[in-house]
């Protein structure tokens, strides 16, 4: 899956709150809490809501790869049976950035239908807040 995102900051801005993983805390609709447990793994805590049912969730990330200012990768188990991929890739356009956000999640076919749009309606969150911030 594919997303696409413009936001109305500059690249650094918009590469710091995606690679930086204390700022993407703050701007991560879901994500409330990051913890670093190694050279590129992460913790993160999130809470979040399946069907108006909260879920208090904590998963290992890695950040697989950068390259400053315009690519960010990142993977995780996020439960057991489901995994997932984000890549974000960058482009400056003037005063916008282009983020091209593709999204692979591992999992059965049901539960890969909800999560990618649970990550659809997140990640649209996420970088409007990230615009805000």
């Amino acid at each position: 899956m594919i997303l696409n995102h413009s936001v109305s900051k500059p690249i650094d801005h918009v590469y710091s709150c995606l690679s930086d993983m204390e700022k993407f805390a703050t701007v991560h609709p879901v994500v409330f809490k990051v913890e670093k447990i190694g050279d590129s793994e992460y913790k993160f805590y999130e809470k979040i809501k399946f069907v108006f049912i909260p879920f208090h969730l904590n998963y290992k990330v890695n950040l697989t790869s950068t390259v400053p200012n315009n690519y960010v990768e990142m993977e995780s188990n996020v439960q057991k049976g489901v995994h997932l991929q984000l890549k974000f890739s960058l482009q400056a356009k003037n005063d916008v950035t282009e983020v091209e956000e593709t999204i692979l999640i591992k999992a059965n076919p049901i539960v890969r239908l909800i999560f990618q749009n649970v990550v659809k309606r997140v990640h649209k969150n996420l970088f409007k807040n990230i615009a805000e911030k």
